[in-house]
């Protein structure tokens, strides 16, 4: 591959986009990919991120051959980017399925069936049914290429139809679990049963919560399914008020995910939501002790796309809040505002309208209890002042009793014609 004259400064866009693992992924491929003697496009790689600004000139002095050297490092990035991508779920996948056609076609039926066996396994272990199907095809057809007169056609159908019947089973049960799920959260959002005690909604809980116990799922595998047993389990605990077996839900869906590394690193937000989970159930069960060490985790997940890291920051931040107030530890939360502050500029743009208003809630409240009253009221109006949708409106109506609150600590003599309408 080569870069266009007009295009000098390809290779720094480039370098600038990629995420930290694909820097790290790329450092250990020139490693083992070395041209000549030593590495000059990985030594070029290295000047070009250090850089803040592209500085042509400054390169050539240090690498003479620089056009080349670009080429070369160029074309070296992209084949790294795809030997990583190779290793992602679904390419893993769609490789298993190309070798198996490519023996099939070659007539190597032998290697073909340990690939199928291979596929077979990786499509049940990550729950994808549909994937199954496709590997039953080419059971049948490696079984029509290789039956003898002897072969018992019962026993080796009766494997094909297990594969089929395997993975019309897991698309079934999943679609009851949605269904379930669907229920479950409806029930807790219109009753809000956490709050108020009410028979019907009670009753409602328990009838799910027997069909649920009726759902036969694998505990040996299928993540997706166990994941929405646990979810469903949880919701249906919280309806029913039995916070110690919501928390032991809680804490087998973070199992579930750290059991399967592949899947937390394919959608880490959903990772960092079973953490903020658990730590939702540590403050229902009053373990506020073992918050600071999920919250810790959380903080700490190392995630690589801008989306991953806003949520990483509202869900950690939330928490933290937390637990300042329910153990009424604010002595060390002196540099938390700022903190916060900092991170919400960084992380703004990929933020939702409703992380938005919880974080400026947060940051107002957190301020009141320092006692930094003009800063509390700050905070405040930003909600009133600039959000008039219908987001969060329990926030919303709320910030007009604490606008009046901050108003009264600063003056001590609040004016009601100053408070947002």
């Amino acid at each position: 591959m080569t870069l266009s004259n007009n295009s000098k400064n390809d290779v720094y866009s480039l370098i600038k986009a990629l995420t930290p693992s694909e820097k790290r992924h790329f450092t250990n491929f020139s490693k083992r990919h070395i041209i000549g003697k030593q590495n000059n496009y990985a030594a070029l790689f290295d000047a070009i991120k250090k850089q803040d600004k592209y500085d042509e000139e400054k390169l050539k002095k240090e690498f003479p051959n620089l056009t080349r050297l670009k080429n070369q490092l160029y074309s070296n990035i992209l084949r790294s980017l795809r030997e990583l991508k190779e290793k992602n779920l679904d390419n893993q996948l769609h490789c298993l399925r190309q070798n198996v056609e490519i023996l099939y076609e070659k007539g190597l039926y032998d290697k073909c069936k340990l690939y199928i066996s291979k596929w077979k396994k990786m499509a049940f272990d990550h729950d994808r049914p549909l994937e199954l199907l496709k590997v039953s095809d080419y059971e049948r057809l490696l079984y029509l290429r290789t039956k003898s007169k002897n072969d018992d056609i019962n026993c080796l159908t009766k494997e094909i139809q297990e594969t089929e019947k395997l993975a019309i089973k897991l698309i079934s049960t999943h679609f009851s679990l949605l269904n379930l799920y669907d229920q479950a959260f409806f029930l807790q959002s219109k009753e809000n049963n956490l709050q108020k005690d009410n028979t019907q909604a009670t009753q409602k809980a328990l009838a799910l919560q027997k069909e649920l116990e009726a759902i036969d799922i694998d505990f040996h595998s299928s993540f997706q399914l166990q994941k929405l047993y646990f979810l469903i389990e949880s919701l249906l605990n919280q309806l029913l008020k039995t916070p110690t077996h919501a928390l032991l839900s809680n804490q087998k869906l973070l199992d579930l995910y750290n059991t399967f590394p592949l899947i937390k690193e394919a959608n880490y937000t959903r990772y960092l939501r079973a953490l903020n989970n658990l730590c939702s159930g540590l403050i229902r069960n009053k373990r506020y002790e073992d918050l600071p060490e999920i919250i810790n985790i959380m903080s700490t997940t190392e995630v690589e796309t801008p989306r991953d890291k806003a949520m990483r920051f509202h869900l950690s931040s939330s928490n933290k809040l937390l637990y300042l107030f329910k153990t009424y530890d604010f002595d060390n939360a002196s540099d938390l505002g700022e903190t916060m502050e900092k991170e919400l500029n960084a992380h703004k743009s990929n933020l939702t309208l409703q992380n938005i208003i919880v974080i400026y809630h947060n940051l107002s409240i957190l301020y009141f209890a320092l006692e930094e009253y003009p800063k509390a009221l700050d905070w405040c109006r930003k909600i009133t002042d600039h959000y008039k949708k219908p987001i969060r409106q329990d926030i919303q109506r709320a910030q007009k009793t604490f606008e009046l609150i901050f108003q009264y600590e600063i003056e001590n003599n609040p004016d009601y014609n100053k408070l947002s309408p």
